[in-house]
């Protein structure tokens, strides 16, 4: 199991249903849709350059 690879495939999912509700006129949707993809973005960066991810990072 490539967890990175998940992290980056969950992110992409999110980015395409933002993308969605942005052209259904859902402007907040995108924004919170584009969010978590960006944490998951972050979260397989972590996971790629320290091998784990801290439970919360802030």
């Amino acid at each position: 199991m490539n967890r990175v690879k998940d992290w980056l495939l969950a992110a992409d999912l999110d980015l395409k249903a933002a993308r969605g509700s942005l052209n259904e006129g859902a402007p907040n949707i995108a924004c919170f849709l584009s969010h978590q993809a960006v944490e998951k973005i972050l979260k397989a960066y972590l996971l790629q350059r320290y091998l784990k991810v801290p439970k919360y990072i802030l």
